[in-house]
């Protein structure tokens, strides 16, 4: 027998299907502005984005690193593995190569 979790309504994430929703539907006008349609669009087109890459809140890609001892890739400044625990060796950037660990 399959038991999935039944999860409640999340309203940040229906706030952000709203969202994804309008930007979809704004982005299939595109074509009638071609057509000299009102540009209203295409403002409303940017404020929407501008609103999902603020509910996406994704920042900085993270950096990651791989463990000298099991070669699992962890979290750049971490401490230890997240797989085999090892104490790991304080990071330390490469002149050459700005943003990559020694190898």
């Amino acid at each position: 027998m399959n038991h999935e979790q039944l999860q409640v309504p999340d309203p940040a994430r229906s706030y952000l299907r709203s969202v994804v929703s309008a930007v979809d539907c704004e982005i299939s006008q595109l074509a009638q502005i071609r057509t000299g349609e009102p540009i209203q669009t295409t403002d409303q087109l940017r404020e929407h984005w501008k609103e999902l890459i603020s509910l996406l809140a994704l920042g900085t890609e993270p950096e990651y690193r791989e463990c000298p001892s099991c070669h699992h890739v962890g979290m750049r400044f971490a401490t230890h593995c997240g797989f085999c625990w090892t104490r790991l060796p304080p990071f330390i950037s490469s002149p050459d190569a700005p943003g990559k660990e020694n190898r």
